[in-house]
């Protein structure tokens, strides 16, 4: 009897203990898959971004390589959107620091130490620490302070704003021209100053918060005496030269309409003693003289339009005549025209 509840009582343990088992195995499934499923949540991304961030991460190396530190550092952050890894960090670094943005340099440096926590990635947190220390050693410090009587003062540097915190205490900033922009209590426009600092320096600056005095107003210029005299001329030639050149001028288009004229009557002759396209031999001096007709009317007619445009010009530009006196001649300009033997012609004849 004792065997048998015994043996009862074995059979009740051992399946209890395979009930925990069952139990004890489902929570480890369970946890298991929830952390797997954690870890697949953190590190989800497609083998497409993982291509294209592989693909951006070796042409900034590239670019590297080259010193397009721009770039380059275009490429790393391009990669970095899909996976900020401690490698990709590290070369944003270099590029921020051949770039001149050393303080910006010196944070992602920092973010790659704390990232590289893994064994393998000895080399980068070894190579990151050591770019960082170097860097921050080279930073210039500026120390910007208020003075005691610019209560409620607000100052920024480089447009942001600084707390009471940052006042007074060193600052690391980049080496060359920062502007400091104070706003005293009361004021609307800031207060700005330029404030120059070079590698590793120390700079203690005390802000301006009083606004510089105007300068005067320049006295008012007296106005130039107004220049009672006929516009200053663009050439040396007188007034009175072009109204000459365009009688001239005149005359010349005359005399040219003239030769026309003259050239039409040998037209006349010629179609009168010429049958058809034969003409007797008498023709001759008359097509020789209609020939010259025309060459002395293109000339004249050409010359008298240059000669009036060139006039005109003069009569504009150039300089007026001196009043005149009872000595001086009147000048005259005087055009005739005459009937000769055989032929029309023009005479121009003046008086300067």
């Amino acid at each position: 009897m004792v065997c048998g509840q015994a043996g009862t009582m074995n059979r009740l343990d051992s399946g209890r203990q395979r009930t925990w088992r069952v139990w004890a195995l489902a929570g480890a499934l369970a946890l298991g898959a929830g952390t797997s499923s954690a870890v697949a949540h953190a590190d989800d991304i497609s083998q497409a971004d993982r291509t294209k961030a592989r693909t951006a991460f070796q042409a900034g190396l590239a670019l590297e390589t080259a010193n397009d530190w721009a770039k380059a550092l275009e490429k790393f952050q391009e990669a970095a959107a899909v996976k900020a890894t401690p490698q990709i960090l590290f070369h944003q670094g270099r590029c921020l620091e051949h770039l001149g943005r050393w303080t910006e340099a010196v944070g992602m440096y920092r973010m790659a130490v704390d990232k590289s926590d893994e064994p393998k990635l000895e080399d980068v947190r070894k190579q990151a620490d050591e770019a960082r220390t170097t860097l921050e050693a080279r930073l210039p410090k500026l120390t910007i302070r208020l003075p005691e009587d610019a209560a409620g003062a607000t100052v920024s540097l480089d447009g942001v704003a600084l707390g009471s915190a940052s006042l007074g205490s060193p600052m690391s900033v980049d080496p060359g021209t920062h502007r400091v922009a104070t706003r005293p209590a009361g004021h609307h426009e800031p207060i700005v100053q330029e404030v120059t600092i070079a590698e590793g320096e120390r700079k203690d600056v005390t802000v301006n918060v009083k606004a510089p005095v105007a300068a005067p107003a320049p006295a008012p210029q007296r106005a130039p005496a107004a220049d009672t005299g006929a516009e200053k001329p663009w050439i040396g030639i007188p007034k009175r030269t072009g109204y000459i050149i365009l009688g001239a001028s005149a005359a010349s288009v005359v005399a040219g309409g003239v030769f026309y004229y003259l050239r039409q009557g040998t037209i006349n002759d010629l179609e009168n003693a010429c049958l058809a396209s034969h003409c007797p031999a008498a023709s001759e001096s008359t097509s020789n003289r209609g020939k010259v007709y025309t060459t002395l009317g293109n000339v004249f007619f050409l010359a008298g339009l240059a000669g009036s445009a060139f006039g005109t010009f003069v009569i504009i530009k150039g300089q007026p005549a001196p009043a005149a006196t009872a000595s001086q001649p009147v000048q005259q300009l005087q055009l005739s025209f005459g009937a000769g033997h055989d032929a029309l012609g023009a005479n121009v004849s003046g008086v300067f």
